[in-house]
C-alpha cells in the first residue's frame, strides 16, 4: 500500500502520515490490572499505617489473659458469688455492659465478668469460631483469670446464642440465665426475619475486605459507615473514639462477618424445647421482638421462666435501659441466695 503524501506549508518537503497500530484488547487489560493493583497497594500500606497510628493513641484500662498466643481483654469487678458473666451483642464488647457491671459490682457486691472476644476492641482475633468454639474460648479465659463457677449467665443479642452454648456444654457451672432479646432461631426460618441479617452480611462482607485496602475509612469519613444509635447516644466520648477506630479494623470487621455467618447457620438444637429448663431462666424482650415470645418461652421451664418487658427505642437494651437488666440480675440473685440457704 502508498503511504500519503503530504505538504508542509511552511516548508518545501513532505512528509509521511504514519498510521497508529491497533491497540489490542489484551494490552488494555492489562494496563488496567496494573492499575488496580497499584491502588490496591497503596490502599493496603495505608490500611497497615493507619491502624498503627490510631491503635497506638488508644490504651486499655483493662486486663488481658494470653490464650494461644493471642490476647484476650477483660474486666473482673466485685467479690461474692454466684458470678454473673455478660456476654455481648455482635459487634460489642466491654463497654456494652458497663452501666450495669458497676451497679450489680459496686452496689450489690457480686463478682461480675465481662470481656471482648476475638477481633472486638483490644481482644486480638485469631480464627473463625462457631458457637461452641466460642463458649469453649470462654470457658478456657474464665480458668485463666481464675473466676470459678456457678455462673448467672447474661447474654445480649448473639450473646445469648454463646451462653446458651456455654450453658449445654458446661451445665454444672450454671445457676441461673438472663436472656436479652435473643435472636431466636426457628425464626430464622421466616424470610422477614432472617432477611436483616442476610443484608448485613452482604454489607459486613465488603467492610471486610475493605478494612485491608482504606476503602472503610473513606466510607466513614463520607459518613457512610453509621454507628448503632445506642452506641452514639450512651457511649462517653472515650467510649465511643475506640469504638469508632475498632470498627474500622481488620481484626473487627472479620470477627462481625464470622459471627453474621454463625447466625445465619446456627444449630436449632441450641434453643431445642427445654434447653435451658434445669435454671431459673429470665427473657428479657423488647416490644418488637414479642411476635417471637412464645417460641423462646419453650426454651425454659414453666415454673423458673420469667417474661420481663424492656421499652427501649434503640438496639441494646443494656446502654438504654440497664436498670432493667440490673433489677432481673438482683431478682434471680435473692432467688438463689433464698434457695441455697432452705
Amino acid at each position: 500500500m502508498k503511504e500519503k503524501m503530504k505538504f508542509i506549508p511552511y516548508s518545501n518537503g513532505f512528509y509521511k502520515i504514519k498510521h497508529n497500530k491497533n491497540i489490542k484488547p489484551s494490552s488494555i487489560i492489562k494496563k488496567i490490572i496494573i492499575f488496580i493493583a497499584i491502588i490496591l497497594s497503596i490502599g493496603f500500606i495505608y490500611q497497615i499505617i493507619s491502624d498503627k497510628i490510631q491503635l497506638k493513641s488508644l490504651e486499655s484500662k483493662n486486663k488481658y489473659v494470653r490464650i494461644d498466643n493471642k490476647k484476650y481483654y477483660f474486666k473482673s469487678l466485685g467479690e461474692e458469688k454466684p458470678t454473673v458473666i455478660f456476654e455481648s451483642d455482635i459487634g460489642m464488647g466491654i463497654d456494652q455492659w458497663g452501666k450495669v457491671q458497676k451497679v450489680i459490682s459496686d452496689k450489690y457486691k457480686i463478682r461480675t465478668f465481662s470481656y471482648d472476644r476475638a477481633g472486638y476492641g483490644f481482644s486480638e482475633y485469631g480464627k473463625d469460631r462457631n458457637p461452641e468454639e466460642q463458649a469453649r474460648l470462654l470457658r478456657m479465659i474464665l480458668k485463666k483469670v481464675g473466676l470459678s463457677g456457678p455462673y448467672i449467665l447474661v447474654g445480649e443479642g448473639y450473646g445469648s446464642i454463646l451462653i446458651s452454648s456455654f450453658a449445654n456444654l458446661y451445665p454444672d457451672l450454671v445457676s441461673g440465665v438472663v436472656l436479652v432479646n435473643p435472636i431466636n432461631v426457628s425464626a430464622l426460618k421466616n424470610n422477614d426475619y432472617i432477611s436483616n441479617f442476610k443484608n448485613k452480611k452482604f454489607i459486613s462482607k465488603f467492610n471486610k475486605y475493605g478494612s485491608y485496602i482504606g476503602i472503610n475509612d473513606l466510607l466513614n469519613k463520607f459518613g457512610l459507615l453509621p454507628v448503632p444509635n445506642s452506641v452514639n447516644k450512651y457511649f462517653n466520648e472515650e467510649q465511643l473514639t475506640n469504638y469508632n477506630v475498632f470498627r474500622l479494623n481488620k481484626n473487627f470487621t472479620s470477627a462481625y462477618y464470622n459471627e453474621l455467618n454463625n447466625i445465619l447457620n446456627l444449630n436449632s438444637s441450641i434453643q431445642k424445647e427445654g434447653a435451658l429448663s434445669k435454671w431459673p431462666l429470665k427473657i428479657i424482650i423488647s416490644d418488637n421482638n414479642k411476635k417471637y415470645l412464645e417460641e423462646l418461652k419453650m426454651i425454659g421451664s414453666p415454673e423458673l421462666t420469667e417474661i420481663i418487658t424492656a421499652d427501649n427505642q434503640y438496639e441494646y437494651v443494656s446502654l438504654e435501659k440497664p436498670e432493667v437488666i440490673i433489677e432481673a440480675i438482683k431478682s434471680m440473685i435473692d432467688t438463689l441466695k433464698v434457695q441455697l440457704s432452705s
